[in-house]
This record gives C-alpha cells, structure tokens and sequence, in this order.
C-alpha cells in the first residue's frame, strides 16, 4: 500500500508538519509506503492521500477538472478548526472525500451541509511528548501555550474586516453584535447552535447556502473574538487570584500591563518546542472551544505527566473524570478555579496521582497507531 501526502500551509507554530509527521510514522509502522507529493506530480496510482487544513477538494487541474476525480483514490482531509472556516474549499463535489474533524458539532455540520461525502468522523490530535520528568521536577506551577489574538477585541476593527466581504454594513454589525453578546452570555452553545438562536430572533429567513456564507464570515469571526475574550477572562481571573500564570504564545505582552504581577511571557515558540514547557508545567490549561471534541493540547499535557486544567465539554466527561485524571472547571464559576488549583498546589501527593492517572489513560486509550488504524487503514481497505 502506498500512501501520499500533501503539503498544507503551516499555522499554529508548525503544528501541520509536527502531526503529519506523527501519522506518517505510525502509517510506516504498519509496514505502508508513504511518500510527499504536489497534486500535479502525481504520476503513479496512490491508495490514498491524506492532508491537513488542505484545499485539495476544490482545487482542478489545468483541463479543468477536479483533482478528486483524477487521482481515484480515498482522499483524507484533517480539519484542525471548524469546517465552516474551509467553507471556499468543501463546496465542490467530494464523494471520495473522508473528512476527519475534532468536534461531533462539526461532523454533523459537514453531513448536513457539504457533500457528497464519503464519510465524516470525528477524532483527535496527539501534541508533542518528550522523556517524562517527575512531578516534583517539573518547575512551572502553570502553563498555557496558545496565541492571544487581542486584535479582534476591538470591534470596530473587527467589523471592518467583516464589512469587507459582507454586503449591507448595518445588517452585518446587528448580527455579529448580537452574535457576539449571545455567545459571551451563553458560552456552552457553539457558534453554529448561536448563530440559528440569532437568526431566528430577527426573523431572517435563509437557504443553506446563505447560513453557511453567514458561518464562514460572522461565525468564524465570532470564534475570534470569543476565543480571546475566554483567554483575556480566565488568565486575568487567575492571576487577579494570586495565581502565577507562565504563557507561551505570541500577543500576550498586550494583556501584561492589565496583570503585570503574575503573568510570566516565553514569547512565541514553535510547536514542537512546547513539549519542553509542557513536560516542565505541574498543570497546563486549556481553554475548550468545541462542544463535543478534545483539543491535542489537553492529551498533549497528560501524555506528558502533567495535570490538564480544562473547562469540559460532553466529550470529555465521557472520557475523563474530574479529581482523578483531569481537573475540570465551569465557564459561568470561573470564581471557583482558583480555590481548586491552590488545593493541588498545596497537595503534592493527590495532584501526583491525578497526573499519573491521566497519563496511563492517554497511553491506553489515545495514541497515533490506534488513530491510523481506525481513521485511515480501516477506511482504506473498506474503500
């Protein structure tokens, strides 16, 4: 079996390259060629192809057709963000098209409004690990890696950027405004379930196409915004609570002058470097964004003998159970985090067999050779 692999633009500190690598080893590992290829340089039959964040399914070749159609084969295409930011690339055919996501939400987003599709599922990402250090050498108290995108805190910024492609100014700006206040008051609801509340208070009536237009333009937008509020709101919550907070990412210098006390900035480092950090953090947080998925940070940090701090979601209560093997806090009770975090930081042994708890459940249950072959191989050879 040989299996080809696209290149992508990198995003994320080089994320795309650090988890294509991760698949290509594990692909490797059960004895299947794979090679790196451009879509027009295929010159030999591949059994599938596999890309990340890719705009494959709509990309033709020079005769005018889709490059789909020409190869013949399974084409996988991992999303790391949500379908509706790809919406240019999934609006044409794909009926060899297996579309792997992170969130249920996004799955059934796809099923109802993209296809035709081969499959749809979600699954997860595994971050970098490194050789585990012991608890009590690990010298950061508390971590978070992730970018704070402050521009899009400014709204009328914001809304420049959403006039430009939107046609009528004062329509766009009631919807986004509203869309924002709604999912700021209500942050357990997706864009998507946000977006239908918003529109159907203002009696707009809408076809498939123009709601997933309205979800490419002012849901994506409302994720960058609600993103970095949750960011700006949880650190400064913590730090504000006495709480020493390390952040490694770039843009946080912007929130310093709020919190110059206990907000401690690494700057921007590459993805695969964030191990480092991770793997020298007692507890690293995450900040969820999905209603029913995991981010790879949250495995990333117990693979690596850390404790994850993560608001929940549906998919991690199935999984994981707070106290023992997570430590989970409520979006609406952020007043509550810190009186929890300070109790495990005072408490060396429970936070000890928390984090060992949580990295035994990762390596049974969470690992790149199970990913290959249940999201690919298995789809390959039922192909």
């Amino acid at each position: 079996m040989r299996i080809g692999f696209l290149g992508s633009a990198e995003f994320c500190y080089n994320s795309i390259s650090y988890f294509m690598n991760c698949i290509e080893e594990a692909l490797n590992k059960e004895g299947i060629e794979t090679l790196r290829i451009l879509e027009d340089e295929v010159t030999e039959p591949l059994d599938a192809i596999i890309g990340i964040n890719n705009t494959l399914p709509s990309e033709k070749n020079e005769d005018g057709l889709y490059y789909m159609d020409f190869f013949g084969c399974p084409v996988f295409n991992i999303l790391l963000d949500p379908p509706y930011w790809h919406h240019s690339s999934l609006k044409s055919h794909m009926d060899n098209l297996f579309l792997i996501v992170l969130d249920q939400g996004h799955a059934d987003y796809c099923k109802k409004y993209y296809g035709p599709l081969k499959d749809v599922e979600r699954a997860y990402m595994l971050g970098p690990v490194k050789e585990l250090k012991s608890y009590e050498e690990k010298e950061i108290d508390i971590l978070f890696t992730g970018t704070f995108n402050y521009e899009y805190l400014d709204l009328k910024k914001t809304e420049k950027k959403i006039f430009s492609v939107c046609g009528s100014e004062d329509i766009s700006r009631k919807l986004f405004e509203q869309l924002i206040i709604f999912r700021m008051e209500h942050p357990k609801m997706s864009a998507l379930q946000s977006m239908m509340f918003i529109l159907k208070k203002n009696n707009i009536r809408y076809t498939d196409d123009i709601f997933k237009w309205l979800m490419n333009v002012l849901g994506t937008y409302s994720d960058l915004y609600i993103q970095a509020y949750n960011r700006k709101k949880i650190i400064t919550s913590l730090v504000d609570a006495g709480i020493a907070i390390h952040v490694a990412g770039s843009g946080w210098e912007n929130l310093y002058p709020l919190c110059p006390d206990n907000l401690i900035i690494t700057g921007s480092v590459d993805f695969s470097q964030t191990v480092d950090l991770i793997a020298n953090s007692k507890m690293v947080l995450n900040i969820m964004a999905w209603e029913d998925g995991i981010h790879d940070r949250v495995l990333s940090t117990m693979k690596n003998g850390s404790i994850c701090i993560t608001n929940s979601n549906s998919y991690i209560d199935a999984h994981f159970q707070d106290g023992e093997n997570i430590l989970l806090f409520d979006l609406e009770k952020l007043d509550m985090l810190p009186a929890k975090i300070n109790t495990l930081l005072n408490n060396q042994t429970k936070a000890k067999s928390i984090a060992y708890a949580g990295y035994l459940k990762v390596c049974s249950d969470f690992t790149w050779e199970s990913f290959v072959k249940k999201y690919i191989l298995a789809k390959v050879n039922s192909f």
